[in-house]
């Protein structure tokens, strides 16, 4: 991720919001954080989850891709 954009996300995650609640009320508002359903929850999910899809690929998928073919379940025959 290139300067730019972090320090758009920055800017955009200090700007704050204006609850629905205090409309008439400017000067209420929160100062932190990002509120849910903003433009920028999705950009912030596919930062994370791009790192996590790596690590399951990487990691997780291939310490469980074990043998030829799938084992059986007897809990799963026993209930049938």
């Amino acid at each position: 991720m290139d300067q730019s954009c972090v320090e758009l996300i920055r800017k955009m995650m200090r700007a704050g919001y204006v609850d629905i609640k205090s409309l008439n009320n400017r000067t209420v508002g929160s100062t932190e954080g990002v509120p849910q359903g903003s433009i920028l929850s999705p950009l912030l999910c596919n930062i994370y989850f791009n790192s996590f899809d790596h690590f399951v690929e990487d990691t997780i998928i291939t310490m469980m891709n074990k043998g030829d073919i799938r084992s059986e379940n007897l809990e799963y025959k026993r209930g049938r």
